[in-house]
């Protein structure tokens, strides 16, 4: 079918052939089309496109994941806190350590940072506490007097290890001896730590 013949005309204003701009024009439309400009992405370009949003889905479920763990390890804390005693206490404002308790045979009150704790395939299976702020420092004792790491693997009920904040970056241990070297808190309660232990009072006859 033959093409559409362009009319040839000169614009009084400009001087331009209206029938060489549209060749112009068609050049440059064969030009893009041969180095690939302007054409319809590709599948391999849809991919990418598909595979960095899944990245940026994944990086914020990540995000999302490291949140509800540190807020999971947070809560088991406590509850092995009270679970052995120890009463905790709610700041009404953010502070830099994770849990203010009392200690139920002194009384003190201490400051309690809370990590999880994880198992390191590369070092025969050894549980360490990464006891390190956001910016790579460790906590020192205005921070923390007390670190508290939760072990939860997946499916697993979680086991808890209270040590001394010794000004340390990292605390290792072998899974067989974490009970030895560190004080671990059951989250089983028992009633029995609170009860008041009291003589009956004297009835006058």
């Amino acid at each position: 079918m033959p093409q559409p013949s362009v009319r040839t005309r000169t614009s009084a204003s400009s001087g331009v052939s209206v029938g060489s701009f549209a060749d112009e024009l068609r050049n440059v439309r064969e030009a893009a089309s041969i180095s690939g400009w302007g054409r319809p992405k590709t599948a391999f370009h849809r991919k990418s496109r598909r595979t960095k949003r899944r990245q940026r889905k994944g990086a914020i479920q990540t995000a999302h994941i490291t949140e509800i763990v540190g807020k999971y390890a947070e809560l088991i804390a406590k509850a092995a806190l009270i679970a052995s005693g120890w009463t905790v206490h709610t700041a009404a404002t953010d502070e830099a350590y994770d849990i203010l308790a009392t200690d139920p045979l002194s009384g003190a009150h201490v400051k309690v940072q809370v990590k999880t704790i994880r198992k390191r395939s590369d070092r025969g299976g050894d549980l360490v506490i990464y006891a390190k702020k956001n910016n790579g420092t460790i906590y020192d004792r205005s921070d923390a007097d007390y670190i508290v790491g939760v072990w939860a693997d997946d499916g697993e009920s979680p086991r808890v290890f209270m040590l001394e904040n010794r000004l340390l970056g990292e605390y290792w241990a072998s899974e067989a001896r974490a009970a030895e070297r560190w004080v671990e808190l059951s989250i089983a309660l028992d009633r029995s730590v609170y009860a008041i232990q009291s003589e009956p009072a004297d009835v006058a006859a």
